[in-house]
């Protein structure tokens, strides 16, 4: 039973609805008209790669299914709570967001959970992290996820073109993933792993300490830009008042070289624990 909507974009909604079946309310997530293969590729593989995992960290999914109509759907989790990009806009001060740390060492144990089992998100942001009520972080949009033991006949192309774009919005075609927080080997489309998924946490964490994204600008093509050229400007930011050993942590997540980053999310998850944030 629909109750309402609660976020629309051009490809689809996501409804408030209450099943009947399990006496509970739940989020709905559907396509609307005809897609392309590739899309609807995405849409599955956003159900069926977190459906295999189980952290109070990963949004949980229900099931999938088709409208009368043909619509495809998937039913989930319904998080009552608000994006992480608020507390961050909130927290105008270090002292007001070094709180907020623990919320990305909470991340880092959920996507662990998916490195686990060879998944990779891919598109870590903070839009892509709910703050449930009860407090805790819960990643979610699973659709450009991918399983690294599988290869995927639709290939890693998409709907969305990065030129032009707003940075901040997932871009596709021969790259996937959000520009601020992108890797740069991800970022010139080459092939990625676990940890792309750390330099995106890196990235988080260097937009929590700092107070703005990685690579600042209104344009997706001109920040993918500078990924491919450098390390994020932000990284200079970093106050001195900082303990060396949570700098060294940003840093290592951040490096250009992929075999200097921690090995994946639960290796990063260890160390932001030993420092006790």
């Amino acid at each position: 039973m629909v109750v309402g909507v609660l976020a629309e974009d051009s490809c689809g909604r996501v409804l408030h609805a209450y099943d009947q079946g399990r006496r509970e309310h739940v989020a709905v997530k559907q396509l609307n008209g005809p897609v392309s293969p590739i899309a609807d590729a995405r849409f599955r593989r956003g159900a069926l790669l977190p459906a295999r995992l189980r952290h109070r960290g990963i949004v949980e999914i229900h099931g999938m299914g088709r409208w009368p109509q043909g619509d495809r759907f998937f039913v989930m989790e319904l998080i009552r709570g608000f994006e992480f990009t608020a507390l961050l806009q909130q927290a105008c001060t270090l002292r007001e967001r070094l709180p907020l740390l623990r919320h990305i060492t909470a991340c880092a144990e959920a996507i662990g959970c998916a490195h686990r089992s060879r998944i990779i998100h891919r598109d870590i942001k903070p839009e892509n992290v709910l703050i449930s009520s009860r407090g805790h972080a819960v990643v979610i949009d699973w659709g450009i996820a991918k399983d690294l033991d599988r290869v995927e006949s639709t290939g890693d192309s998409d709907i969305f073109l990065a030129d032009g774009t707003d940075p901040r919005r997932t871009v596709a075609g021969q790259v996937m993933g959000t520009p601020a927080y992108m890797a740069p080997e991800q970022a010139w489309g080459g092939d990625v792993d676990e940890r792309a998924d750390v330099y995106a946490l890196g990235g988080l964490l260097l937009h929590t300490l700092t107070g703005i994204a990685p690579y600042p600008g209104d344009d997706a093509k001109t920040v993918l830009k500078q990924v491919i050229s450098g390390p994020p400007p932000a990284l200079s930011m970093l106050s001195a008042s900082l303990r060396p050993a949570l700098v060294a942590v940003v840093e290592r997540a951040l490096a250009r070289d992929p075999d200097d980053r921690y090995a994946d999310a639960n290796e990063l998850a260890r160390a932001l624990h030993e420092l006790a944030l």
